[in-house]
């Protein structure tokens, strides 16, 4: 049994790519967020993940900040066993938000001022980013695939979301 990673155009290298989302205090017990993540090698769905946060976020940028958090130190895990295997990563990670204030936040560090008040271990999204290990890149609500890890989605929705992430290879690749 052997799975085949193939890019969306031939000679092309296989690209990482994700998506993170979070929903800001939807446990209605302690007030925590969720996150979640899925990454894409080329056409094919390798991993995703759907966590409780450990804290509660004062609003929904912290709460989507903590989620890019999580999604990025994945994206070095899985960085670090594509390099350790043969499909090193040549081009940084394109990871996608459907928050534009913590795509900003991440983006920019004049911002620092009016975020001190998310742990420091968070900001080192805007390190990796600067050094072109993640793509940082923002997307539509409509269009996040990961939203069907973090809330409820109507049924229209939700197979909505299901059909784009089965139709995922016949998209291919992200191209700018």
């Amino acid at each position: 049994y052997k799975v085949i990673f193939k890019s969306a155009t031939p000679n092309e290298p296989v690209k990482l790519i994700g998506y993170s989302d979070s929903s800001w205090g939807n446990d209605v017990s302690d007030g925590k967020s969720l996150s979640g993540y899925m990454y894409f090698l080329g056409d094919n769905l390798i991993c995703w993940s759907s966590k409780k946060q450990d804290c509660v976020a004062v609003s929904s940028c912290e709460a989507e900040y903590m989620g890019l958090f999580a999604a990025s130190t994945e994206a070095i895990w899985l960085r670090r066993l594509l390099e350790s295997s043969t499909m090193p990563q040549q081009c940084p990670t394109i990871l996608f938000t459907d928050n534009q204030s913590s795509h900003k936040l991440a983006m920019s560090r004049k911002l620092r001022g009016r975020s001190k008040h998310i742990n420091i271990k968070f900001h080192f999204i805007r390190d990796i980013v600067d050094d072109g290990t993640i793509d940082l890149r923002w997307i539509s609500t409509q269009d996040m695939l990961a939203d069907i890890f973090t809330k409820p989605l109507p049924g229209p929705k939700f197979h909505a979301v299901l059909q784009k992430i089965k139709d995922f290879r016949l998209r291919g690749n992200v191209v700018d």
